[in-house]
């Protein structure tokens, strides 16, 4: 093993920085709400039943569970990619003024282990792995000779972490890490990162995803591993043991590894549908979307055990966020209407449109919110959850692109709301964004051939088959000219 370490010293000058109102709430003896978030890792609105919206689906029982209880979103964004994603969560700021555009590339060859976890444990499921270039074998990772060539920088240490803020100044919050960060890389310590973000503890995968899910590389507070398993079971573990050590209100960010690839089928104990039939060998490129949708499967039982291994007394004061942190890949043969070549790692709805569920005190149960709101909202949406001043807590010295959606979760009904939606993407040789209002989205990519501009009426066309540009109906230029106004005020920011 190998230890990494970096200065702490941003972390603790951001301690320093606000003062919370959350001593307010030690005084008069009550705690602040429990805040906790469950990133799935490839996951679009269309395989899950409770969007009702692809077919085939997976089983999700608690996850539809968790949706009764709570609050669905039904226009919520994400990145197209992982890392841009993640990078709006913790800095509550777009790629634009954070750098990190696309995925953050592995750096395996920096850990110093002599081991490897390829080929993983004899007896394991066959499994079957996919990068953004095709077919690669299991375990491939980012050569020193593609680095030299340049590769995404990870979030800078300059950005106000999400875990630093929540328990910084006078806060009564600890924050615990776990699973899938892929926010680390050689110009922000590395495998030190989360905890200099501001997790007391962490333990997870250092990069995109596992080697393998039987077999993967492993970080714990900067100290790289070989672990064995299955990667998703460590995770939940890791948390609630680490939940339940705590005596004051904590933050728990956990990233689970499914349905990301590589493709396999999970072990038949997370599964109670015909998915324990399936066969682990007959798994083939062609033939992936059963495995897909068993992962999902497994996801959701240790989603369940994870929330049944929570004490009910800190349950019940708890938000729990659930999120799709991009859109299902295109390798996974995501189920329809969702268009293949318009999944991850495009700005297509198939690549940005993702569930997300939210539910705890205050909530209404089985509520369906069709307000406009993104990942970039879920910073501030925490801080105040939390009971803390968001400008306070982050400062005024920088533009900040969340809009907290507290007010809209507890049921105000003159809670602000967002009038326009944006995402932005630099992935696969080309640059894109997008805007939205209630009804109508602009897609604009920029490539070798120049810029193009897309427009689509997302209620009548949800899939975005029909370009209103090229139709030539009345009002579409000022629709266009609208929406356009917007991305460029916002980018000029």
């Amino acid at each position: 093993m190998r230890r990494n370490t970096v200065s702490l010293l941003p972390a603790l000058l951001l301690a320093l920085t606000w003062n919370s109102t959350h001593a307010q709430n030690a005084a008069d003896g009550s705690l602040p709400p429990n805040l906790l978030l469950i990133i799935a890792d490839d996951l679009g609105v269309e395989s899950l039943a409770s969007y009702g919206i692809g077919s085939p689906t997976a089983v999700t029982p608690n996850l539809d569970r968790l949706a009764a209880r709570g609050a669905r979103f039904e226009n919520f964004w994400a990145a197209p990619t992982c890392s841009p994603t993640r990078a709006q969560i913790v800095s509550g700021r777009y790629a634009f003024r954070t750098g990190v555009w696309s995925p953050i590339f592995e750096y395996a060859d920096l850990l110093g282990l002599d081991e490897s976890p390829i080929p993983p444990p004899e007896g394991s499921n066959k499994e079957i792995n996919f990068s953004p270039l095709g077919l690669v074998p299991l375990g491939w990772r980012v050569t020193p000779e593609m680095r030299a060539r340049g590769l995404p920088p990870g979030l800078p240490l300059s950005e106000r972490a999400l875990p630093a803020v929540l328990t910084g100044g006078d806060s009564n919050y600890v924050a615990g890490g776990f699973g899938k960060w892929h926010l680390n890389s050689d110009n922000n310590g590395y495998l030190d990162h989360p905890n200099v973000a501001g997790f007391s503890h962490y333990s997870g995968i250092p990069f995109g995803a596992p080697e393998s899910f039987f077999s993967w590389y492993h970080n714990t507070n900067g100290t790289a591993s070989v672990e064995r398993g299955y990667a998703d079971q460590r995770i939940v573990d890791d948390t609630v043991a680490w939940i339940r050590e705590q005596d004051q209100s904590w933050f728990a960010w956990v990233g689970l590894a499914n349905p990301h690839v590589p493709e396999h089928l999970p072990p038949t104990r997370y599964l109670s549908s015909d998915a324990r039939n399936l066969d682990p060998d007959d798994l083939t490129p062609e033939n992936t979307q059963p495995y897909f949708l068993a992962r999902i499967e497994a996801m959701d039982t240790l989603i369940g055990q994870l929330l049944a291994g929570i004490p009910e007394e800190a349950m019940n004061r708890t938000y729990v966020f659930f999120v799709g942190d991009n859109g299902s890949v295109n390798w996974s043969d995501p189920p329809r209407p969702v268009p293949p070549d318009r999944a991850k790692g495009t700005i297509y709805q198939g690549g940005i449109h993702v569930p997300f569920i939210a539910a705890g005190p205050g909530i209404e149960p089985g509520s369906v919110e069709s307000a406009l709101a993104g990942v970039v909202d879920i910073f501030t949406t925490l801080i105040e959850l939390s009971g803390a001043d968001v400008r306070e807590a982050v400062g005024d010295d920088r533009p900040i692109d969340s809009r907290s959606f507290a007010q809209i979760l507890r049921g105000d009904p003159n809670a602000p709301r967002r009038e326009f939606l944006y995402m932005e993407s630099s992935f696969g040789g080309a640059d894109s964004a997008a805007v939205r209002n209630d009804r109508y989205k602009l897609v604009r990519i920029s490539g070798p051939d120049g810029e193009r501009d897309e427009l689509y009426d997302l209620l009548q066309d949800p899939y975005e088959e029909r370009d209103l540009l090229d139709a030539g109906n009345d009002g579409v230029a000022q629709i266009h000219d609208a929406l356009m106004s917007e991305l460029l005020r916002l980018r000029a920011q």
